[in-house]
């Protein structure tokens, strides 16, 4: 279905891979100086020494359905974990922002957020992960990556959350959370599954 995605292709991932280094201590530095400075929002970043395609046989991803305004479930024990985070539901900010720690705390060290307002979600988790450390130095392994994808399909996502969405020391499990009103658990893990079987 031509590209992919807006990340695929060797000599923009190598750019990319290189801007996020200067990208991250920026942030960082604006973060000790400017708690609450907006953060790049652009859905082209990567994290440092990401790899961008991996033949390792696919895991089925877990769903997790939030209801909005529902306290999320108590996850413990659970391995690091990237999560698309699926959004059929209006918000408020107050859950989203209880939503977005909840994440940083159970271990996501990569939130792909998709749907509704889907940039705000990129934000709030950056926020929460910032507020983690008292907007200090993130630790390298502690340190959540971000991205939304307003501009790509469900399935592109899906894609992406696989074959792009590698973290460099950690090993990361993949849920798919659904915030919405009601289940669509079978519907989504079957929509995950056919996009990577498309490639395979």
């Amino acid at each position: 279905m031509g590209c992919r995605c807006n990340y695929v292709g060797i000599a923009s991932a190598i750019r990319q891979i290189a801007a996020d280094w200067l990208q991250r201590a920026s942030r960082q530095s604006r973060a000790t100086s400017r708690p609450h400075a907006s953060h790049d929002r652009s859905p082209s970043r990567l994290a440092t020494g990401r790899r961008l395609s991996d033949n390792r046989p696919m895991e089925a991803p877990r769903y997790l359905h939030l209801k909005p305004g529902v306290a999320p479930p108590r996850l413990e024990g659970v391995a690091p974990f990237k999560a698309v985070v699926v959004v059929d539901s209006e918000v408020t900010p107050e859950w989203q922002a209880e939503v977005s720690d909840w994440l940083v705390r159970s271990g996501c060290r990569w939130m792909m957020a998709w749907g509704r307002k889907c940039g705000d979600w990129d934000t709030s988790v950056d926020l929460a992960n910032l507020a983690m450390f008292d907007y200090g130095e993130i630790p390298d392994d502690d340190f959540v990556v971000t991205t939304w994808h307003e501009n790509e399909s469900l399935q592109e996502t899906f894609w992406f959350s696989e074959r792009c969405a590698m973290h460099s020391s950690l090993k990361l499990e993949t849920y798919v959370v659904h915030i919405a009103l009601q289940s669509r658990a079978t519907e989504l893990l079957k929509a995950f599954r056919a996009a990577q079987e498309e490639t395979d």
